[in-house]
């Protein structure tokens, strides 16, 4: 009866609880779990199995750790028959589906075999005698150190500061090598009976005296039964593998093997290290050394052009600001290779602050928006520059992203006033749909560095021929404006423009289609031409 209300629980409208998304937060956060307790196994089994006194002194905190891990190495299982998948793009949510997806997958394989019972057989007698050698069984729980990888990977991908991590990742692997190497040279130290002499290439060693059944011999037992004996080894390993080899020499076959094998892998590791490092530092340079190659090139126009000593400081000071403000990244060529619609409601994430007041932004609903901030573009102005003029026809309207603007009204007695980070100027001639455009009422100038939105009125008036109702809105709104300054206007020619535009665009898609079926009508033409040859020569 508790398995038919368990499988109705989870049949029914509960079907989609527990469902984890495979690149989502909360297994994000469970690979980090489990990768802690990968890493217990992959640093404590090797030092434990080569250091008697680590498994000997400390046997039931082990065991205690053991346990654990193998607890979680089994919730693990569990927890992946819940990790959702993609299937044709789409996010399944069938736990079933789901639960078979993992079970025939190498992810699979690879849990079981780590999960193997082997430490079982050290219940044998006969096994006993081998006193931490016994800890080499558990050897097979580090199949699932493919999860450190799967977290380094998806935590690289979400980190702000990628090459840190990989740095990281990096030093880690050094350590974790060295301290490998560092227990295997024990190991080998013991098999040949440790190092006797003033110089010896194996772990030192020293002759003592022990019974066995009454009977007195002399056996070789190692120097520094404490943690000592680990942190010898571990110094011995940083010197082969960084090749310094500043060690006793080896004086038998199997030592000058080891030895040598050490040396190699060391060189091997170190020029790996030294190139990864290098690729990591080119690409912490990578936007710098991108800017100074733009920077350079307009350095050497200037002076082949023989441009003037003030103008020039005044670009060094350009892209000294740009840099500060952006590290030399383009948000055009940054953004490109992202989806129209995605890259649209980051730049709205990004700007929200400063469009929320603006008329035109907020006149539409949120495919209006979407599609409005594919048309603005970023403009960065140098102190005491010339916007616009008083009198120009104008074509575009602004919006400050930082920075101060100075608009001044001359025929007005001289009025200035300035505004910040957050507000418009310009609208005016880009809501007036008038085919000429409409003359400025005012002169902006910056006040220092600003950063601008740009929008210009072709733009919107493509935008418009999808968004009738929004038209609507800006008639009324233009007229608000136009009444305000008291000039002269007819609405109706923004009808008029709007269909010039739509004209225009019809008339382009009847080029394109007389073009191909001209193509069309040319390859009829010499197919007949070629029948007509073949058959008079016939």
């Amino acid at each position: 009866r508790s398995f038919s209300k368990l499988s109705s629980f989870l049949n029914t409208s509960n079907k989609h609880l527990f469902i984890l998304h495979p690149t989502g937060v909360g297994v994000l956060h469970w690979n980090v779990i489990i990768t802690f307790v990968v890493a217990y196994n992959l640093f404590f089994i090797p030092i434990r199995t080569a250091f008697p006194f680590f498994q000997e002194r400390y046997r039931p905190f082990w065991y205690f750790l053991d346990y654990f891990s193998d607890a979680y190495y089994l919730l693990d299982i569990i927890v992946q028959l819940r990790v959702s998948h993609l299937r044709q793009g789409c996010l399944v949510e069938d736990w079933k589906t789901m639960a078979s997806y993992y079970v025939f997958s190498k992810r699979f394989v690879f849990d079981l075999i780590s999960m193997l019972p082997l430490g079982l057989l050290s219940i044998s007698s006969h096994l006993t005698i081998y006193h931490n050698y016994v800890v080499l069984l558990r050897f097979i729980r580090l199949v699932k150190a493919y999860k450190i990888r799967i977290l380094v990977e998806r935590i690289e991908g979400r980190s702000d500061h990628p090459n840190v991590i990989r740095i990281v990742t990096l030093v880690m692997i050094l350590i974790v090598l060295t301290h490998l190497n560092a227990c295997l040279y024990f190991v080998v130290s013991t098999l040949l009976g440790y190092g006797i002499g003033d110089f010896p290439w194996a772990y030192p060693g020293t002759m003592s005296n022990i019974s066995v059944n009454g009977t007195t011999m002399d056996v070789v037992i190692p120097i520094d039964y404490t943690i000592e004996q680990y942190l010898n080894c571990l110094h011995w390993s940083t010197q082969m593998l960084t090749t310094i080899g500043e060690v006793n020499a080896p004086t038998i076959a199997i030592e000058y093997i080891y030895a040598t094998f050490s040396l190699l892998f060391g060189v091997l590791l170190f020029a790996t290290l030294v190139g990864n490092v290098g690729t990591i530092i080119t690409n912490l340079n990578a936007a710098r050394t991108r800017f100074e190659s733009r920077l350079d090139n307009v350095k050497q126009y200037m002076h082949n052009r023989n441009i003037n000593k003030e103008l020039k400081e005044s670009v060094l000071r350009w892209f000294d600001h740009l840099w500060e403000k952006s590290r030399g990244i383009d948000e055009q060529e940054t953004l490109q290779n992202l989806p129209n619609k995605l890259r649209a409601r980051i730049a709205i994430s990004a700007n929200r602050k400063i469009l929320g007041g603006n008329p035109i932004y907020e006149a539409g609903d949120e495919g209006f928006k979407i599609d409005l901030m594919l048309r603005f573009r970023s403009e960065l102005f140098p102190p005491n520059e010339t916007i616009y003029e008083k009198g120009h026809i104008g074509n575009e309207m602004y919006i400050i992203r930082s920075g101060r603007v100075e608009l001044s009204q001359r025929e007005k007695g001289q009025q200035q006033f300035g505004i910040k980070s957050g507000e418009y100027f310009g609208m005016n001639c880009v809501i007036n749909f008038d085919e000429f455009g409409r003359e400025r009422s005012e002169t902006a100038k910056t006040d220092g560095f600003c950063d601008l939105l740009v929008l210009e009125k072709k733009d919107l008036l493509e935008l418009l021929i999808d968004y009738p109702n929004i038209k609507v809105k800006l008639d009324q709104l233009f007229v608000k404006e136009f009444k305000a300054d008291k000039h002269k206007c007819s609405v109706d020619t923004c009808n008029i423009n709007i269909s010039l535009v739509k004209l225009s665009k019809a008339y382009t898609d009847l080029q394109e289609k007389y073009q191909l079926l001209n193509t069309e009508h040319n390859r009829i033409l010499s197919s007949y031409n070629r029948a007509s040859t073949f058959l008079t020569s016939v």
